[in-house]
């Protein structure tokens, strides 16, 4: 195989590391979006006297997420690990309470 060979094949493999950095990046920039959105309902809902524990679960779930996906990919750090648990309880315990609730 000669290098344009090369070069074609890996080009129609997918995503290159540029890509792949922007991609990431972008969820990244979208969950703390979505994380502000919650807290700022929540607020707005605790203000008025009205439940939030949906807004608490998605907050929670989605660091549990994050926390166990790191976990994985990084191996060893087990402040990620009780982190995600921690979070991934938090967030039951706020689904329970909206199913409840209400």
């Amino acid at each position: 195989m000669n290098k344009d060979e090369i070069l074609i094949k890996s080009k129609n493999v997918g995503l290159d590391e540029r890509e792949q950095s922007v991609w990431l990046t972008s969820f990244g920039f979208g969950n703390i979006i979505a994380l502000v959105l919650c807290f700022i309902f929540a607020t707005i809902n605790g203000i008025r006297g009205q439940s939030y524990n949906e807004f608490v679960t998605i907050v929670f779930a989605s660091q549990s997420a994050t926390n166990f996906y790191q976990y994985k990919r990084l191996k060893g750090n087990k402040t990620l690990l009780i982190t995600g648990i921690v979070s991934g309880f938090v967030a039951i315990a706020a689904f329970i309470l909206f199913i409840i609730k209400g």
